[in-house]
């Protein structure tokens, strides 16, 4: 499909309703703001919703907290920053950018040794997120009213960390390449093409992606895959960076928002979102139980969760499919993601052995 066509659609429901509201959504503070630490826990567990004066004492004290440390593994965030900057001036994100990947064991070691560091944590790890929150790590999520009228309680399902972002896998192509809207109409069409492989060694996300052409097209889609004249890559970062380098004609499962700053530079690389078998990771938004600016946090969570932050992903990160739908988001159902609870280590790792090894070795 086209992007200019792409149209967004609500998400369904996924569980039942959360929580009753609490009394009391602030967080204490010291008695100084800028970033202070808050002088009481944060409190664990389910989320709540909360009214309007209960909220804006929340809005309160983020003012006065003025800042919110993100961690987070989406591209493009300093224009998402700035959109929420914009709407909250006496709030200022501090961000650190790292793969998920990289950025799991970085706040696994924070978590272990009770670092108040990151405020709001955002990957496209779901089962991490899964884990921590059983294991108590996210601070309750309160839930703004604007939030509550857009359906987040049923979205939440009773879980403290909210799915704000799905982005689907592309078929990149260089831009002198015909495009094509799913796999087999590609590899039927240019058989003796280069092609660009994401390794599924890199993340269960891109195991998945593999699983859904094969439940789509048959065993026969990964069998044209592999006679195919092909490299397989790492990562989507050097995928990316070998298409725009011209290593092959296309890639694929590929992620534009890895190419975008690539073809922000002069890489001639075009991003087709496939009309069957699209799959791509989701991305989730949580407060941890060290955050150091809870209130902050828990605004600039809300401001992800909402119309606006949508609106700013799909701005910044397209193709993108969002929770609460917005122009120009792709439909949220349109884009399979896995379900961490099946997608265990030994899933991914059998899947491998079994339909990835024979065909492309290692």
């Amino acid at each position: 499909m086209s992007l200019s066509k792409l149209r967004g659609t609500r998400l369904r429901s996924r569980a039942t309703a959360i929580v009753g509201a609490i009394g009391l959504a602030t967080f204490g503070l010291t008695a100084c703001g800028g970033g202070s630490s808050p002088a009481t826990s944060v409190t664990t567990g389910p989320p709540s919703t909360v009214d309007s004066a209960t909220w804006n004492k929340t809005l309160d004290a983020a003012n006065q907290e003025g800042t919110v440390n993100w961690y987070f593994s989406v591209g493009s965030s300093d224009k998402i920053i700035a959109d929420f900057e914009k709407a909250y001036p006496k709030i200022k994100v501090k961000a650190t950018f790292a793969g998920t990947a990289d950025l799991i064991p970085k706040l696994d070691q924070e978590i272990e040794a009770g670092v108040k560091s990151a405020d709001v944590v955002v990957h496209a790890s779901p089962g991490w997120f899964s884990d921590r929150y059983d294991a108590d790590k996210f601070a309750s999520l309160t839930v703004a009213p604007d939030q509550t009228s857009a359906g987040w309680e049923k979205l939440l399902g009773g879980k403290s960390y909210a799915t704000v972002l799905a982005i689907p896998y592309t078929i990149s192509s260089q831009s002198d390449q015909p495009t094509f809207t799913d796999v087999a109409s590609l590899l039927a069409a240019k058989p003796d093409a280069k092609y660009g492989l994401l390794n599924p060694h890199s993340s269960v996300a891109a195991a998945f992606a593999y699983e859904t052409l094969r439940q789509e097209f048959g065993d026969e889609i990964l069998d044209k895959l592999a006679a195919t004249s092909h490299t397989v890559e790492a990562s989507n970062t050097p995928l990316g960076q070998a298409l725009g380098a011209g290593s092959f004609e296309y890639a694929l499962p590929g992620l534009a928002s890895v190419t975008t700053p690539l073809v922000a530079k002069g890489a001639r690389i075009t991003e087709t979102v496939p009309t069957k078998a699209a799959s791509g990771p989701q991305y989730n938004a949580a407060v941890m139980g060290t955050a150091p600016h809870p209130n902050a946090a828990t605004v600039f969570t809300n401001w992800l969760m909402s119309k606006d932050g949508a609106a700013s992903f799909v701005k910044n990160v397209s193709p993108a499919a969002t929770a609460i739908s917005v122009d120009g988001s792709i439909p949220w159902d349109s884009v399979k993601s896995y379900d961490p609870k099946e997608w265990t280590n030994e899933k991914w790792n059998a899947w491998i052995a079994q339909y990835w090894t024979p065909r492309f070795g290692g």
